[in-house]
């Protein structure tokens, strides 16, 4: 049986084209990967959460491309990590896959997956195709707008607090409560 086929935990997982497929057929870096994976069910799953861990893998991911940019990291678990990594010219955080590829890939990959909004499907695309540290910083803030409409949501739909005051209400002076008499 494909590992496709057998889903441990849930079932948000249906597409013919899983996000592990859409990771690996295009290259992905693994904070890419995570991060497209969350914005990729945070509809099925675990809502703004989902979305949180995308921005904090993003934000990660961010933190290391400059690193990488500035020539070094001031971070002393990174320094053994970047160590002979400094002399390669093309810093290994961008996808090499042509993007006509990307393309079709991406068109496969949203065909399985009627849930996404268009705002869900241009973060994963840009992700996708980002070939530097502009294009994923736009996709992070193409991401918080979703988390700051999820917020907005959320505030909206839970129960508001009750004009009543609650059981531990204690009148600390003043006019008494007389439908409590």
């Amino acid at each position: 049986m494909s590992a496709n086929n057998d889903q441990v935990g849930g079932s948000h997982y249906k597409a013919a084209l899983q996000h592990w497929d859409l990771v690996w057929v295009l290259g992905l870096d693994y904070y890419v990967g995570q991060a497209t994976k969350y914005v990729s069910r945070w509809r099925l799953k675990n809502g703004l959460q989902d979305l949180l861990k995308a921005e904090h893998f993003l934000r990660k991911y961010l933190e290391l491309v400059a690193n990488w940019r500035d020539h070094g990291t001031k971070d002393p678990a990174l320094q053994h990590a970047f160590q002979g990594m400094l002399g390669n010219p093309v810093p290994p955080f961008f996808p090499t896959t042509p993007l006509d590829q990307v393309a079709r890939v991406l068109d496969l990959f949203f065909e399985g997956q009627p849930h996404l909004s268009r705002e869900d499907r241009d973060i994963i695309a840009t992700l996708c195709t980002a070939r530097g540290f502009r294009a994923v910083s736009h996709a992070r803030d193409m991401l918080w707008l979703v988390i700051a409409d999820e917020k907005k949501l959320q505030q909206k739909n839970s129960p508001q607090s009750s004009a009543e005051p609650g059981s531990g209400y204690v009148n600390q002076g003043g006019k008494e409560d007389e439908t409590r008499l």
